[in-house]
């Protein structure tokens, strides 16, 4: 039953060339901008975050000694 529910929403999709039959999920634009928002946050953490390990990593490369 699952798959023919499936089948029969993708099949009035194809044939709602006007947009009237709207069964699929879509975003209000207040969460389309939260999303947005919270993504672009996330993103510039991670910059961070690379950026500080990067900066880490150079200010300790001359500082361990190998011994042979």
């Amino acid at each position: 039953m699952k798959y023919i529910s499936g089948f029969i929403k993708g099949f009035r999709r194809v044939f709602d060339a006007g947009g009237w039959l709207k069964s699929h999920r879509t975003f209000n634009d207040g969460f389309q901008k939260d999303y947005d928002s919270l993504r672009r946050d996330w993103i510039k953490v991670g910059s961070d975050i690379r950026h500080g390990m990067k900066k880490f990593q150079q200010s300790e490369e001359g500082k361990h000694c190998v011994i042979k």
